[in-house]
């Protein structure tokens, strides 16, 4: 992969020396062809890095660090020749007539790979011109001649395309190129679209857990390149210097899954997460990712923790706070156990193998409460009822004393129960309830006589009428005796047998 982005400071020097004719500028006479599309510029090798493309377009002229060199002497000069639609490139190309003047470059960092490129034409068919590279390490020399000169052959009118790619041998670092022309060329010569490409370092970056993820999960120089987890291993071709990387994190992979970065390894020696690095040699970067997965912990009462990401294949545990939650008078909430992705019936679910995302959901049992209300005896029946059951309300005993003569005797249930017998008959649980256990009061009737026989003795309801009686009016008491029954007294009043 070409690495476009570049952090070291480039300059070329362009060194062309011209051996020019007497030839005027105004009376040359140069065949108009068609202009080649920039496709098929041959381009540099893949894996080099475009440091710069000069192609004379924008003043100042020489461009911006860029400068000439003048060994002969000559008047003429370096100029940015107007020529329209014959120039290789837009409208503007370097020009020189009848001169050895050398067009020098910025300074560039030189490696071995790297290319020097750029496209030339003569204005007529003499003799042709050799372009010689020199560099040097300073505007001031000394210049070494690095590859063979080319040669732009005068019987050729049009642009040509030349290169020269830096050997094992040639002067590597921060140097000046230079354009050193020789030859015969009684006319103009032309120079358009000059790139210099630096021979880049691979640097091979890579994964490991983070197959599946989507996303950006590594970025390269501040986001200039990026790359998903499916796209690595890539192996870039970085310009030597200074450099970042980020590997991102978290990175989904899913509903209830994702990847997280744990350490960078690698033969470059990374370790961070994301990282400032030099590029001097070929290495390696990997970023090192663990799988997690969701929790998901779903009550409708009380509060719940446990909920979160979980590395994969260890134990969570799901929990509640409280088992019993009220909802209101007569209304409670019992935990009932968990379901799902969970097991167990304490607050804190049995452990969770987290081998995927789980859901863990607490299960709540509604109950209702029974009221059982009584003024006499004793009561049972009331408490907690799960909802839908069904609830007795009962006292014991039916019967009870209110003291001499008084006693209260169960009659039947009200309110939510119903029945006359203890227990009541079934009260549904459908909410809360309250089961009334009512009592008649009975009064005793005791019937006293010293003679006859008695009736009418006994327990009676309040406010009821009784009658007390006597078997005989006239009782014998022996001979000569007898006993007439004379009427009543006490709470009974009348003179008949029966009250």
């Amino acid at each position: 992969m070409t690495h476009l982005k570049n952090k070291l400071s480039i300059n070329i020097v362009l060194l062309m020396i011209i051996s020019v004719g007497l030839m005027s500028k105004a009376s040359i006479a140069y065949a108009v062809e068609p202009i080649e599309p920039l496709s098929v510029i041959p381009g540099p090798p893949q894996q080099t890095a475009i440091i710069f493309t000069e192609s004379f377009e924008n003043l100042p002229f020489p461009p911006t660090g860029w400068s000439t060199y003048d060994p002969d002497g000559g008047a003429n000069v370096w100029v940015r020749d107007p020529l329209g639609s014959n120039a290789y490139h837009g409208s503007y190309v370097a020009g020189i007539n009848r001169d050895n003047d050398w067009l020098i470059t910025p300074q560039v960092n030189i490696t071995v790979g790297s290319t020097i490129s750029y496209w030339a034409k003569l204005n007529n068919n003499n003799d042709g011109v050799y372009v010689q590279f020199k560099v040097a390490s300073s505007l001031s020399g000394p210049w070494t001649n690095v590859g063979p000169a080319d040669n732009i052959p005068g019987s050729v009118i049009g642009w040509t395309y030349h290169s020269y790619t830096f050997q094992p041998g040639d002067p590597t670092g921060p140097m000046y190129i230079a354009f050193a022309g020789t030859g015969n060329p009684n006319g103009w010569l032309w120079i358009d679209y000059v790139q210099y490409n630096e021979q880049g370092i691979d640097i091979t970056f890579d994964q490991t857990g983070a197959t599946g993820s989507t996303g950006i999960c590594l970025s390269i120089d501040n986001g200039a390149y990026t790359y998903t987890a499916a796209q690595l291993p890539v192996t870039v071709n970085l310009t030597p210097g200074v450099h970042t990387y980020e590997f991102y994190s978290p990175l989904s992979a899913g509903t209830g899954e994702r990847k997280v970065w744990i350490s960078t390894s690698g033969t470059l020696g990374e370790t961070a997460q994301s990282d400032t690095f030099t590029v001097s040699a070929p290495g390696t970067i990997i970023g090192n990712y663990k799988t997690q997965y969701y929790l998901t912990v779903n009550s409708a009462h009380s509060t719940t923790s446990g909920e979160g990401w979980y590395d994969a294949n260890t134990n969570a545990y799901a929990s509640v706070t409280d088992s019993i939650v009220s909802g209101g008078a007569g209304t409670q909430y019992v935990f009932a156990g968990w379901t799902g992705d969970a097991t167990g019936t304490k607050k804190t679910s049995n452990p969770i193998l987290m081998n995927g995302p789980k859901t863990a959901t607490a299960n709540w049992t509604t109950q209702y409460y029974l009221t059982v209300n009584s003024a006499h005896s004793t009561t049972s029946g009331a408490g907690w009822y799960d909802s839908g059951t069904n609830a007795y309300a009962t006292v014991t005993p039916l019967t009870v004393s209110g003291g001499a003569g008084v006693q209260y005797v169960f009659t039947n249930w009200s309110g939510d129960a119903t029945g006359t017998t203890s227990p009541s008959d079934p009260i549904l649980m459908n909410g809360p309830k309250t089961a009334t256990a009512n009592w008649k009061t009975q009064y005793y009737l005791t019937v006293n006589s010293a003679h006859s026989t008695t009736s009418g003795e006994g327990w009676y309801d309040a406010n009821t009428n009784a009658y007390a009686s006597v078997t005989d009016s006239i009782v014998s008491g022996g001979a000569g005796t007898q006993y007439v029954f004379a009427g009543w007294t006490g709470d009974a009043t009348g003179t008949k047998k029966t009250s």
